[in-house]
């Protein structure tokens, strides 16, 4: 057995599509190091090694007494009492857990025995993975773990969200077909959407939030088989924004004294709105919210796949600013056409080539523009947002006046395979053009790099000329020298050889004895001259 299987599973056999999604990651990012950590759940277990061995952490672990259903026995409808637990650890595992815990609780989560073991002991964090959705009252543990979390200490939760596309298209297929892990998992007694799990939280007293989501590739999954009407699903019925969410990761804090519940934030889905992800154009104005009664549905156009909505503006004697939503949740938009008519007149006309900005400036941070298609149905131009908690939105300027207004609009949302294929596209451009600037860079950087070679070869040549003109006029100045030498050798030597230089000889030898015999008289006939005054001596 190796050391991994050593380790206590700490409830049910783990989930392998789970732990495929990565959530560990994502979650590891919100425990500070050195924390006092309550792991629950098996999908907990790495995660409680990892914040161990690299993250110094202080981690308990609760291992629950119940008995996890038995797959076979459900898979069959007949629930078998007699069948073995697979999840029930061999004391050696136990053992080997608590080397790696601080301490390792059995005990029925359900039940006040929790309370009464972990006693009077606080933590930062407390992780419940895989743990929540194999419990009858979930809520009932939440309340005693509240009692155990530190002043800033903070539950994160890892469940599976039931409103999955794979769900929906086997619900929709007539089947709810229960498999060795998943979501659908046998062990799994309570089924979580992003609306219950925060409702839950929120009745409990907890102030929670979708920290991160997890993704699976409907193919990768254990729904594969369904990804054929998966994909027609999407593309003609409205869905839940989170049908492509596989687990969320929440955070939650108990709720102070005096907080108030930001019921915006616990329910986003059921705001004035509507529900996220259906095809309608919601419109205010600029001083009002929106609102149900104020949505226009769109009328798909089968010839060119775009959504068409005629929008009727009451008559106003003033200038007013018209906000449209057309998208309020991450995804692509694609807008083909718009047009405020007045009177039969047309007063304004917005089209892909125009140069205005179409969306208002505070949302256009998350909005990307990725660029002008043309296809068969005529040019479009997508928007990518990519922020859940944004919105696409329209900011126009209605005229004022005694008739109605009119605004006409051809847009669509793109489903998730369309969505990809725009993108796809789209850094395609985007790569295609950055390989362009690119070699526009090096190019430049290439010819500056070969002028300033030029340059600098130039300059070494001005060099070598002057070193080479300076070496010239040295070897002139010294052949000039020797001939001015040589010269003057002559002259001394046809001195010397002179008739003069031989009668003058006796003279000169005279000269050199009388010097001496001058200069010892002097000295005899002035002597305390020569003491005091060497001036005059010397004179």
């Amino acid at each position: 057995m190796s050391s991994d299987q050593s380790k206590v599973q700490i409830d049910g056999s783990a989930s392998s599509a789970l732990s495929a999604t990565g959530w560990g990651d994502m979650i590891i990012k919100h425990i500070p190091p050195d924390s006092t950590v309550l792991t629950l759940g098996s999908a907990a277990k790495e995660l409680g090694r990892l914040l161990v061995t690299e993250h110094a952490c202080t981690v308990d672990a609760i291992r629950p007494s119940t008995p996890a259903p038995n797959t076979a026995s459900l898979k069959a409808g007949r629930p078998n009492a007699s069948a073995p637990n697979a999840t029930e650890p061999h004391a050696s595992q136990i053992d080997a857990a608590q080397q790696l815990y601080r301490d390792v609780f059995v005990l029925d989560p359900e039940t006040s025995e929790l309370n009464d073991a972990i006693t009077d002991r606080r933590y930062d964090v407390i992780v419940c993975a895989g743990i929540l959705e194999r419990l009858r009252d979930p809520g009932q543990l939440l309340s005693q773990l509240k009692t155990h979390l530190t002043a800033e200490g903070q539950l994160l939760i890892v469940v599976p969200n039931v409103a999955h596309i794979g769900v929906i298209s086997e619900l929709l297929g007539g089947d709810f077909y229960y498999r060795g892990h998943g979501i659908l998992d046998p062990a799994h007694l309570r089924f979580f959407t992003r609306q219950s799990l925060l409702r839950m939280l929120d009745e409990g007293g907890f102030v929670a939030e979708i920290l991160d989501i997890t993704t699976l590739a409907l193919g990768d999954s254990e729904f594969a088989q369904s990804e054929a009407l998966a994909d027609t699903l999407l593309a003609h019925v409205p869905i839940t924004a989170d049908h492509d969410v596989y687990e969320f990761i929440v955070g939650a804090k108990p709720r102070k004294k005096g907080q108030r519940r930001i019921k915006e934030q616990i329910h986003p889905n059921m705001a004035p709105h509507g529900p996220r992800g259906v095809t309608k154009v919601f419109w205010r104005m600029i001083d009002e919210e929106y609102a149900e009664d104020r949505s226009v549905a769109g009328t798909p156009d089968n010839a060119s796949g775009l959504m068409k909505v005629r929008l009727e503006i009451p008559r106003s004697p003033s200038e007013r600013f018209l906000g449209l939503r057309l998208l309020d949740r991450v995804g692509v938009l694609e807008v083909s056409d718009l047009t405020l008519t007045q009177n039969g007149t047309q007063i304004w006309h917005w089209e892909p080539e125009s140069p205005e900005e179409l969306f208002i400036s505070e949302g256009r941070q998350q909005l990307i523009e990725l660029h002008n298609t043309v296809t068969l149905r005529g040019s479009a131009t997508h928007y990518f947002l990519l922020d859940p908690d944004s919105q696409a939105e329209l900011n126009l300027r209605v005229p004022g006046g005694p008739h109605e207004t009119h605004l006409d609009l051809a847009f669509r949302p793109l489903t998730i395979a369309q969505a990809t294929e725009v993108i796809g596209e789209y850094l395609a451009t985007v790569d295609q053009y950055a390989g362009a600037q690119v070699a526009k860079v090096r190019g430049l950087l290439n010819a500056d790099r070969v002028t300033r070679e030029l340059i600098l070869k130039g300059r070494i040549k001005f060099v070598e000329d002057e070193k080479l003109h300076l070496r010239e006029e040295l070897v002139l100045r010294e052949e000039q020298l020797g001939a001015e030498k040589a010269a003057l050798q002559r002259r001394i030597d046809e001195l010397l050889g002179s008739t003069s230089w031989r009668l003058t000889a006796p003279v000169r030898a005279r000269k050199e004895q009388l010097i001496p015999k001058m200069k010892s008289l002097l000295s005899q006939r002035h002597p305390s001259s020569a003491s005091t005054a060497p001036a005059d001596h010397q004179q």
